[in-house]
């Protein structure tokens, strides 16, 4: 009888350790469950922080080509004046490689001749200072294009306020040019010339082959000239001796030059020396 109440209090112990393991394996089942649930989550947020890096690894090579392409040289800096970007156009102002970046911009070779390179802040999305922005605009041919207009302005008041006759050309002989001295002798109907030939104006009245020969020469060989004589029957006007002096406009080193014609009727005087 104590054998079978042993045997009985083992079997006992037996079950309630079954049920123990069957408890705990229940719970290794369900903590693999959740880890499983766990390791997807994972894969899921691993998944979208990879396309995410692609997607700014994209934005940041568009980035990078648009800041190229716009051919303005711009230099990122962080809050240390140190380099964190900058476009291959920057190359050409400041001695910058690859390797330059994190390096302080101080440091650098610069062609500029301005000691103060401190543009505005850089500002983040969220409105935080975190750096510069440095962009320099090649204003060259602006300032060359001002420049020339303001000396073309104070050509025209020039050749206005003058009593003779005046006209400009340009390297192809066409009208840039004329005074009112000009248009009161020569174009009563006032006609727009700016852009037509020499040749063509009053009923090509002017179309002569040695003068032609002689302005074409003139601009060829950069030579003034004084007195050239030319006798011309205008339509409506008669016919005219004329004393003809050029001279040529330079402008700049890249621009074509310009010839000013003076020209002054002779025809009432008589004996007037001149060249043919």
């Amino acid at each position: 009888e104590t054998s079978n109440e042993e045997l009985k209090s083992t079997n006992e112990e037996l079950q309630s350790t079954n049920e123990e393991l069957q408890s705990s394996n229940e719970e290794l089942e369900t903590a693999k469950e959740e880890m499983q649930s766990l390791n997807e989550e994972l894969n899921t947020v691993n998944s979208e922080l990879q396309n995410k890096v692609e997607s700014l690894s994209e934005t940041n090579d568009d980035m990078q080509n648009l800041l190229n392409s716009t051919d303005i040289a711009t230099i990122f800096l962080d809050c240390n004046l140190k380099i964190k970007r900058f476009t291959r156009q920057a190359k050409n102002i400041i001695k910058l490689i690859d390797s330059d970046i994190g390096r302080p911009l101080e440091d650098l070779v610069s062609t500029l001749k301005y000691d103060n390179l401190i543009d505005e802040p850089y500002r983040t999305a969220e409105n935080m200072i975190d750096g510069l922005v440095i962009s320099f605009v090649d204003i060259s041919r602006l300032k060359k294009a001002e420049q020339t207009a303001q000396a073309a302005y104070l050509t025209t008041a020039i050749v206005n306020t003058i009593r003779q006759p005046l006209l400009v050309l340009d390297n192809k002989l066409h009208i840039l040019t004329a005074n009112p001295a000009f248009n009161q002798t020569f174009n009563s109907n006032n006609e727009n010339l700016r852009g037509q030939s020499l040749f063509a104006i009053n009923e090509s009245a002017w179309d002569c082959v040695k003068l032609r020969d002689h302005l074409t020469g003139t601009l060829s060989s950069n030579i003034a000239f004084d007195a050239y004589c030319l006798d011309v029957k205008f339509p409506g006007i008669g016919n005219k001796r004329l004393i003809i002096n050029g001279r040529i406009l330079t402008q700049s080193p890249d621009s074509p030059a310009l010839i000013l014609l003076a020209i002054e009727d002779v025809t009432e005087i008589s004996d007037i020396k001149c060249k043919r």
